[in-house]
């Protein structure tokens, strides 16, 4: 660096002679070499000059890193990689690096001097022309092709880093952040490196990169310089991370520019969301840009020689201005027609609003039988016109543009009927995404027979949309207008989701005309939703029979519809993949496929199913609110709050109406449940109690008041959630909803199940059995199934909670449901325990635990830490179990679950009470008090009252439970306190214990009535008692209380003078105390001691000593 005072006072200055935080001004020498000029651009990482090089008398330009990065080694070794990559790179169209130096602290790299502007700065003026961009974007490619024969990926391709010569040629610099694809030590997947704006998808969800992620960044260039925008929308944050993250781009069709047909393959692409399906190579796509430049200028020339003989068909036009189909290769499919059919406007006397709706229906059923093309479903248009309160009478271009942008369409059926009680004249108009008019038709009908004769309106527009007449043209709609006045009344009901309301005027509509097909259809989904089974069967069996002998899109569906009504779901499943095949277009055909496949618990398979949906129509609210549900049914609820369900929530604020925004918020509030955030769920849930009320939607409002209900009985809040309930299931009865209400039983089983009262649970859980039963429902027929096996359990009916159990796991692990699995695994290790079959317990217990964690749901990871510490309190592993029962509260402490707060603090302080420590104890019994003065739960408040001595209201707590167990458990501990009951008392307990199959119950009772026979004086018989009770079951460990039978051994030897049979006893009870008082501290251990003391009346102070 110079330092010559004459350069400081004249027209030079040396690098430190400016301060840290300037520009360097004009004159400045680097190195003693290079004099800075001008500044050029700002990038991250530094500032980029246009210097003289003194030595080689040459323009060139240098990069300095900026000061604070300069300190850094991490900006250092960014900036010599980007050197070291740059110069594995060589290319006309890639900036050459020169060298890399160093003046003071300062590091800075010379490149060629590229005399121009960015892309960024030439985009400011306004977009490309189509060659403009071509040819841009072949150079581009052709760089990066260089690069990626290097195994080099740029990774931050963006305008600011295209620079554009005076010729207009392209040049790629600034390698700041790209990786060679052979090494992994600088960064790693999970890391996100690149300018936010440009990231491909799997950039910004932190994935691993290649090639194909600087593909992406340069379809988002081309769109841009193409349209003056990048494809995505969004008001919100949350709508544009959606899409970033997802690469879900709006289709270059649809945005302001009209493209030609190989730019616009060439783009979607580029921009495809899935690696896979972009370019492997970047030298493919130069290939196709360079072909698609030579192609344009022959269309072009071909194009004007038509239109000046004046031989430029509508069908030809129409093809042009919506998807222009030039090949790039000869084996590329030409892109699908996607459509919708508006309600027409209706004037004049003759016509009815009904008639534009019917006849837009009846439309689209009609071009939906080519499966060439792509409708969406009628219904969904309805209700986004509803949301948007547009109306067909006066709809405007502008709308017409809004609804396509919505839709993602790439055309758009329109028009108005107009007459008199004699004739009526239908316009049907055809306008591309942007809603200019390309094509038009006119008709006249009689007045009663517009919709009857849908298939000769549709047949003008399938030679405008190029496509040919389907095979088949089933007649399903009617041509009495009193039928389609009552069908269109019904629809109504069903766009609001009032199906009771829409059955009597659908039934209207059949009884007016009997070969009313869809209205046959429609009146079975709406018997259906309404829980009556026979009468959807029936109808679905009318519409069925009135196909007969016909073919095509409408017959197929029909017979899924029935197949699945009657719960024939194999059936139903190969008619539905019969639908898809013929009709690859029908999303809806998709998405009904994969609800089936979901419903029937192939979760992945489902998953595949809608999210080719989601790929092909990417604003479909059903198909992203489906894979959230799933992804929740199948143990995944953090995927469906991140994203599937955020997705759906972002497509419901653009084109969803209360009615959707309260499903997925409802789906959002079950996902936040899961994952254990309670109040995040609470204020979802109420959201959408708030929004399904004003939207009218009964059955929905019944669905959220039942999970809140869920939520208030957690709180321990009982009767807020019975109230809750209770006004669901007013409404689900009303509604007459099978599905509703079998949900409502399962929710009134959990809410009774939480009380405590365990025979009234199992009436409810049963009932909701029956219903899954009924309606084939198999997922919720396995949860029911777990449901019905813990209230056995909790009833003490063993046998038949293993039973229902096991059906449940097999289903679950069949399935690969971990979530339904870790549930009833948590009841069959309640069920070992309850046997005393600690290992199979353990097991269980255990495998549930991973599942828990790996599915990140804390709730149930705190009750199997609760149940693995119950099982280590049996087996006499102490210091163990008070880990696992503080272990337990501590994960619920912040989650305001009561009724697990409270268990585990009365578990604990029975540990405790049984370890000698009574004031510690009475610590957790008065929270656990505290606690259960919310709402009273009747096994706890049970086993309160037990603990602390209050038996009388112990035993009215348990007989209110229905539980043996419960109330042996109070017959126990009473007998316990009063050691100098009779024999026969504690006889009777065993005898109760026994058939009861509980274990540990069972060899309490048995050191009780060992006990008292010994206290009586019955040494033989107690005796007998003891060894009995050592013999323990196979697969037995040792349980925490066997000393007391060892010290009863021993005393009944030294009262009979057998001092050998008296010594062997007392050493196994002080092998015993060992092993339970291991890893307790010395206070544990003291307070142990004592209680142990004071078991047996006599004194037995010499025999028991801490270790």
């Amino acid at each position: 660096m110079s330092n010559d005072k004459h350069s400081t006072t004249g027209h030079e200055r040396t690098l430190t002679q400016t301060a840290a935080t300037d520009m360097l001004p004009a004159g400045t020498v680097l190195a003693g070499r290079y004099r800075i000029n001008d500044v050029i651009g700002v990038g991250a990482m530094g500032v980029v000059y246009e210097a003289h090089d003194q030595q080689l008398d040459v323009s060139v330009a240098v990069k300095l890193l900026k000061p604070e990065g300069g300190r850094s080694q991490q900006g250092s070794e960014r900036f010599r990689r980007e050197i070291l990559l740059a110069r594995q790179v060589s290319h006309p169209n890639v900036v050459r690096i020169h060298d890399m130096g160093q003046d003071g602290d300062a590091l800075f790299l010379t490149m060629d001097r590229v005399i121009g502007r960015t892309l960024k700065e030439r985009l400011a003026e306004g977009p490309l022309s189509v060659e403009e961009a071509a040819s841009m974007g072949a150079d581009v490619a052709g760089a990066l092709a260089a690069a990626h024969d290097q195994d080099v990926v740029h990774r931050d391709l963006k305008p600011a880093n295209i620079l554009l010569d005076e010729s207009g040629r392209a040049h790629v610099t600034d390698f700041g952040v790209a990786r060679s694809m052979r090494e992994s030590g600088l960064t790693v997947a999970g890391q996100i490196m690149g300018t936010p704006d440009y990231l491909s998808p799997e950039q910004v969800r932190g994935e691993a990169v290649d090639g194909r992620s600087d593909i992406y960044a340069l379809g988002l260039i081309l769109c841009e310089a193409l349209t003056g925008r990048l494809p995505f929308s969004g008001e919100t944050l949350e709508e544009i991370l959606a899409q970033r993250s997802t690469g879900r781009a709006i289709d270059p069709g649809k945005l302001s520019v009209s493209l030609p047909g190989w730019m616009l393959r060439i783009l979607r692409r580029c921009l495809a969301r899935d690696p896979a399906d972009r370019y492997a190579d970047a030298k493919e796509l130069v290939r196709d840009l360079g072909r698609g430049q030579a192609g344009r200028r022959v269309r072009r020339r071909a194009s004007l020689g038509a239109a000046a003989a004046g031989v430029v068909t509508l069908a030809a036009l129409l093809a042009w201005q919506l998807w222009p189909s030039f090949p790039l290769t000869d084996t590329e499919p030409t892109p699908t027609e996607r459509i919708a059919v508006l309600p027409l406007s209706v004037e004049g006397e003759g016509t009815a609003s009904w008639s534009g709706r019917s006849l837009a229906e009846a439309i689209s059923a009609t071009l939906a039988e080519q499966p060439a093309l792509e409708l969406v479903d009628s219904f969904r248009v309805l209700q986004l016109m509803r949301n948007l309160r547009l109306d067909p009478e006066d709809i405007s271009p502008l709308e017409i543009r809004q609804l396509a942008d919505l839709l993602e369409v790439s055309g758009v059926v329109h028009g108005r009927m107009a007459g008199d009680p004699e004739r009526v004249q239908v316009e049907l108009y055809l306008s591309d995404a942007r809603g200019e008019r390309v094509a038009r038709t006119q008709e006249r009908f009689g007045a009663d027979t517009p919709v009857a004769d849908a298939p000769r309106l549709a047949r003008t527009l399938f030679s405008a949309l190029d496509a040919a007449e389907p095979a088949h043209e089933p007649t399903i709609h009617s041509g009495y207008p009193e039928a389609m006045l009552a069908y269109d009344r019904g629809l109504e009901h069903l766009l609001l989701g009032n199906s009771v309301a829409a059955i009597p005027v659908l039934e209207t509509a059949v009884e007016t005309d009997p070969e009313f097909v869809l209205a046959w259809s429609r009146l079975a989904s709406a018997y259906a939703d309404a829980g009556r089974q026979e009468a959807a069967i029936e109808a679905a069996e009318e519409a069925l029979g009135r196909l007969q002998g016909q073919e095509g899109r409408q017959v197929l569906w029909a017979l899924a519809q029935h197949a699945r009504l009657v719960g024939a779901m194999e059936e139903a499943r190969e008619t539905l993949e019969q639908l898809v095949a013929d009709y690859p277009n029908d999303m809806e055909a998709r998405v009904a496929l994969g609800e089936l496949k979901g419903d029937m618990g192939e979760f992945d398979r489902a998953r595949e199913q809608l999210e080719a949906v989601t790929a092909r129509d990417a604003t479909h609210p059903r198909a992203w609110f489906l894979l959230g549900k799933f992804a929740i049914i199948s143990g995944n609820p953090g995927l469906a709050a991140e994203d599937y369900l955020v997705r759906a929530l972002v497509v419901q604020n653009r084109v969803g109406g209360p009615q959707g925004r309260g499903e997925v918020l409802n789906a959002l509030g079950i996902a936040h449940e899961h994952l254990g955030e309670l109040e995040l769920a609470g204020d979802y849930y109420r959201s959408a109690v708030d929004l399904r009320d004003e939207a009218g939607d009964k059955r929905g409002l019944a669905a959220s008041l039942s999970n809140l209900a869920r939520l208030e009985m957690i709180s321990g809040h009982f009767d807020s959630a019975r109230a809750s309930i209770n006004r669901a299931l007013e409404i689900s009865q009303a509604l007459g909803d099978t599905e509703g209400l079998a949900d409502l039983y399962t929710e009134l089983g959990l809410l009774e199940e939480e009380r405590g009262d365990y025979a009234t649970a199992l009436s409810q859980f049963r009932e909701a059995l029956r219903l899954y039963r009924r309606m084939g429902r198999s997922h919720a027929v396995a949860q029911s199934e777990d449901n019905v096996a813990f209230a056995y359990l909790m009833l003490g009916e063993y046998d038949n909670a293993g039973v229902f159990a096991n059906n449940a796991l097999d289903y679950f692990r069949n399935q690969q449901n971990p979530r339904g699995e870790m549930g009833t695994l948590q009841t069959l290790g309640q069920l070992h325990l309850a046997r005393g079959e600690w290992e199979a317990a353990i097991r269980s217990l255990l495998t549930a635990l991973e599942i828990s964690r790996e599915g990140g749901q804390p709730f149930s990871e705190a009750a199997v830490e609760g149940s693995l510490a119950e099982v280590a309190y049996h087996q006499g592993r102490i210091a163990v179990a008070l880990d696992g029962y503080r272990q337990a509260m501590a994960i619920l402490d912040d989650m305001d679950d009561v009724r697990g707060m409270a268990e585990f603090s009365l578990r604990n302080a029975e540990l405790l009470q049984w370890l000698g420590r009574s004031a510690e104890a009475e610590e957790y019994l008065a929270r656990a008090e505290s606690w259960l003065e919310r709402g009273g739960n009747h096994a706890q408040l049970a086993h309160l009252a037990r603990l602390q001595g209050r038996f009388d209201q112990a035993s009215d707590h348990a007989e209110r439970t229905g539980s043996g167990v419960e109330q042996l458990k109070v017959a126990l501990a009473r007998l316990s306190a009063q050691p100098g009951q009779s024999t026969e008392k504690a006889a009777r307990l065993v005898r109760q214990a026994e058939q009861l199959g509980h274990l540990p119950l069972h060899l309490e009772a048995r050191t009780l009535l060992a006990r008292s026979q010994y206290l009586a004086g019955e040494l033989e018989a107690a005796e007998r008692t003891v060894r009995r009770s050592l013999r323990a079951p196979v697969g037995l460990t040792p349980w925490r209380d066997n000393w007391k039978f060892q010290l009863l051994q021993m005393r009944i030897a030294e009262a009979r003078g057998d001092q050998s049979a008296a010594e062997q006893a007392r050493e196994a009870m002080r092998d015993e105390h060992q092993r339970l008082m291991r890893g307790l501290s010395p206070e544990y251990q003291a307070a142990f001691v004592a209680a142990a003391v004071s078991w047996v009346a006599e004194g037995s102070g010499n025999d028991i000593q801490a270790p």
